[in-house]
């Protein structure tokens, strides 16, 4: 009986043992002119693959250390040509080896990655099939493809049903492993109803409910692939289609959705804000980020440092609105002269708060210059205004940038920026006022004012 125990502690140990040796992976390769080999690991925060570990050059090379390698997707190189790639999904099975002849690649002692080669060859012909399908129909003459249409989308769809079987079998074969994570995050939505085909609202209000219906939020592991930015850009692309009001329901339910992963959560959140929140973003959806900061700020998931800067931006975003007076403020002008914004006389006025030394502000200063006989005929007077304190630095811009047809002024009182009294989420902002200083236009940029111009 003691024999017994003693064998059971000593297999427990070395056991314990062979799971502390770390990772070790053996690459078998045709003789290559090259130096060095790589394993790079994804990068989420770069967006890139970075190199974690390198070996020199030969036929039989071994990656080897005494740490495991974290859940991931991992590609190797030789020099700057990939070789091969292989998942990571816990601390098992991280001792294998990679056989690569010409044509082939071979995984000797992971069934996870030989699954991944296998699967990944069974969705190029399901994708070789629709390609051929849409091929024929771009053959086809315009009566053809009217009469076939249908036809045409129903079997299309047939092929997106059986690719979808199969990738749910796998899935679920390798359930709990990335490789399942990655099937599901990839998956396309169902195949959406004949009608919704035939109307772009309808259609893109389908692709939003559905974007993320087998998407696994609460495995971080998907963040160390390419896939989880892939998914968040497609719900993104899928966004911007839609107007701000119909786009509010699918972006909270999806935010919604996020919340078993604070991760996963805080970066989608970002990645939408940075799309439809930020002031210079061209799909800039003002309600719909209104709408977000609202949702975030109700609820107990978000952490108080993100609520402060929420809570800063809705301040803000909820201040001079079109058809909202601009707040007055006092200037100094270029003359000395002492005035405020309402006692500057002009049928509109594009009121654009800079910093003189923002590369962004030159570069708008540029343009405007350009557009110089199009704004006067326009009866469009421009008012640079800085509002920091660097009094020098103004005068300096003066001195050596202003534009003599232009009105530059300085709020010398900081109110402006003390008393938060004008949304300026980033420099260069830009206002167009009536003569009445009534909003025109918030934020407007270039390409906008022109298109105003024009019209």
């Amino acid at each position: 009986m003691k024999k017994f125990i003693l064998y059971s502690i000593l297999f427990a140990v070395s056991a314990n043992m062979a799971k502390a040796q770390g990772f070790r992976i053996e690459l078998k390769t045709p003789q290559l002119p090259v130096d060095s080999l790589f394993i790079s690991k994804y990068n989420y925060g770069k967006k890139n693959f970075k190199p974690v570990y390198a070996v020199k050059y030969s036929e039989r090379a071994v990656f080897t250390d005494g740490k495991f390698l974290q859940p991931a997707l991992y590609l190797i190189y030789a020099d700057t040509n990939v070789l091969a790639e292989f998942l990571i999904s816990d601390i098992d099975n991280q001792r294998f080896t990679i056989e690569i002849g010409n044509n082939s690649v071979v995984y000797y002692g992971n069934e996870e990655n030989n699954a991944n080669l296998q699967y990944q060859q069974k969705i190029k012909e399901f994708d070789q099939q629709a390609t051929l399908l849409n091929l024929a129909y771009q053959k086809m003459s315009a009566m053809e493809k009217q009469v076939k249409m249908d036809s045409i989308i129903l079997e299309h769809q047939a092929i997106t049903r059986q690719k979808q079987a199969y990738q749910t079998q796998i899935a679920e074969k390798y359930k709990g492993s990335l490789l399942a994570s990655i099937i599901l995050s990839v998956m396309e939505v169902p195949p959406a109803p004949l009608e919704y085909l035939k109307d772009k609202t309808l259609y893109y209000r389908y692709l939003a409910e559905f974007c993320f219906y087998k998407y696994d939020f609460s495995d971080n592991r998907i963040l160390a692939t390419p896939l989880a930015d892939n998914k968040f850009r497609q719900f993104s692309e899928i966004i911007a289609e839609l107007d701000a009001e119909e786009a509010i329901p699918y972006v909270i339910d999806a935010l919604r959705k996020s919340q078993v992963s604070f991760q996963q959560y805080s970066d989608l959140f970002d990645y939408l804000e940075h799309n439809f929140g930020d002031i210079k973003s061209p799909y800039r959806k003002e309600a719909l980020y209104i709408a977000m900061l609202r949702y975030a700020l109700a609820d107990a998931y978000t952490d108080e440092y993100r609520k402060t800067r929420y809570r800063h931006e809705l301040s803000l975003i909820n201040k001079n609105h079109a058809g909202d007076k601009l707040p007055d403020f006092n200037l100094i002008m270029q003359n000395g002269d002492t005035t405020n914004l309402y006692n500057i006389k002009a049928e509109r006025l594009l009121v654009f708060l800079q910093n003189p030394s923002c590369p962004t502000c030159k570069k708008v200063r540029e343009k405007l210059k350009e557009m110089k006989n199009a704004l006067s005929k326009q009866q469009i007077t421009v008012l640079t205004v800085y509002f920091e304190e660097d009094k020098s630095l103004w005068q300096k811009y003066l001195q050596n940038d202003a534009f003599p047809d232009w009105l530059h002024g300085w709020n010398y009182d900081l109110t402006i920026e003390g008393e938060n009294r004008i949304d300026i989420r980033s420099i260069p902002t830009l206002y167009l006022l009536d003569k009445n200083k009534i909003i025109l236009k918030k934020d407007i940029d270039i390409h906008e004012l022109e298109l105003i111009i024009d019209n």
